[in-house]
């Protein structure tokens, strides 16, 4: 009997450093490649760096068989032809008509792109966040009308445009998710989601058996910050910071400093107290070194995963009540909760001054991410995700 055969399709290069989404979409590739044959399309709308070819390997850790590839956007003489291949087909202008969203991603990657895409049957589609469906659609369509189309939503994207006052844009996603609802086999994301009969699948993180031992001396105290600082509440988060609790804590801790990881951060460079790393190759070092990791959120959808990292890697987080949305924890038990950013720097002046405290709060951390945060709760939710749609492939009788 032959291995089933799934297709990956991602917005952006599986395990990217200093991207959640990008860690996200690795979690996914790891577990598919355990069901089945998995080949991996990265279409880049949320990766500028991707370019046309192979996949990088290893660029997840593991290797997926068949290897995957980056389509790269179309040059406009490209989406002409791919328009006119995709109108060719009924069933792709029948489900093309459906599509009277109004998002940038959509038009990035539309319907008739991937219903220019040529592939091999497949069994099942998995689709990473809600602005790919027009074009895993479009392929689907074309190409593999009988896959079963799993989609993986991640974020309320409809929530998170209303919570910056884009009421227009969010009723285009609650267009798009409708959409997806009625013609999608399985929808998911990592936290809750407005929309109904969406699965929780949340959020994990490989989970170090160890962690490096926490700096003693706070003589120098160094807060971290992790995250892609070109995305909107990332931005957003550290200027709430800088601006309003920075001070404060600098004035006790006149050698304090604030390390920003990620992608983007130029801003700040001149900044005082701030130090921005840029992308690095390892994170656990960036975590090793650190008194306290900060999460100031304002706002936002979906599951942080820098404050699971943060737990795993045994640092004591102060976050606003925003940050750990979706999060099962307790202010107190696993991390310091503050929205007043007096409180918010007096919790991390708490951190600071009360090792028992930090080691109270990283000991429940730890136990809390590995039981509910771990890989392979990821791994089993997904494989009981699928199962059911695996199981003829397998040659094996539907579950009674």
């Amino acid at each position: 009997m032959a291995r089933p055969r799934i297709l990956f399709l991602s917005p952006i290069r599986p395990g990217l450093v200093g991207s959640g989404l990008a860690l996200r979409a690795a979690m996914w590739v790891r577990a598919l490649s355990a069901l089945a044959d998995t080949a991996t399309i990265v279409v880049p709308v949320s990766d500028g760096g991707a370019v046309a070819g192979p996949l990088p390997d290893p660029c997840t850790g593991v290797t997926t068989r068949p290897p995957g590839r980056v389509v790269s956007l179309p040059t406009p003489e490209q989406c002409m032809r791919g328009a006119v291949t995709a109108l060719a087909d009924g069933g792709s202008r029948e489900m093309m008509a459906a599509f009277d969203v109004e998002i940038p991603q959509v038009t990035a990657a539309p319907p008739w792109l991937g219903a220019s895409i040529d592939m091999e049957p497949v069994d099942v589609i998995v689709c990473l966040r809600s602005y790919l469906v027009p074009f895993a659609a479009g392929l689907r369509a074309a190409s593999a009308p009988a896959a079963a189309l799993v989609v993986d939503l991640d974020d309320d994207d409809a929530a998170f445009a209303r919570s910056f006052g884009d009421d227009r844009l969010a009723q285009s996603f609650d267009r798009l998710a409708q959409w997806t609802a009625g013609h999608a086999t399985a929808v998911v994301a990592a936290g809750s989601h407005e929309l109904r009969d969406v699965g929780v699948l949340p959020n994990c993180i490989d989970v170090p058996a160890t962690v490096a031992p926490r700096p003693s001396d706070v003589a120098a105290p160094r807060l971290l910050f992790v995250g892609n600082l070109t995305y909107a509440p990332n931005i957003e988060a550290v200027e709430w910071y800088l601006r309003h609790v920075h001070p404060i804590v600098r004035a006790r801790h006149p050698s304090m400093s604030l390390r920003l990881v990620g992608r983007g951060g130029a801003r700040w460079l001149s900044t005082p107290g701030v130090d921005v790393a840029g992308l690095v190759d390892d994170l656990a070092p960036e975590y090793a070194a650190a008194h306290v990791v900060v999460v100031p959120l304002r706002r936002g959808s979906g599951t942080r995963i820098k404050v699971i990292e943060a737990w795993a890697q045994g640092v004591p987080v102060v976050a606003t009540p925003a940050a750990v949305e979706g999060l099962e924890c307790m202010n107190g038990t696993q991390v310091l909760l503050a929205d007043d950013p007096s409180l918010f720097a007096a919790s991390i002046e708490q951190l600071l001054d009360d090792r028992g405290l930090c080691d109270r709060l990283v000991g429940v951390a730890h136990r809390h991410v590995t039981d509910h945060y771990s890989l392979g709760v990821f791994d089993r939710k997904v494989s009981a995700l699928l199962d059911p749609l695996l199981r003829p492939q397998r040659g094996l009788p539907p579950h009674p």
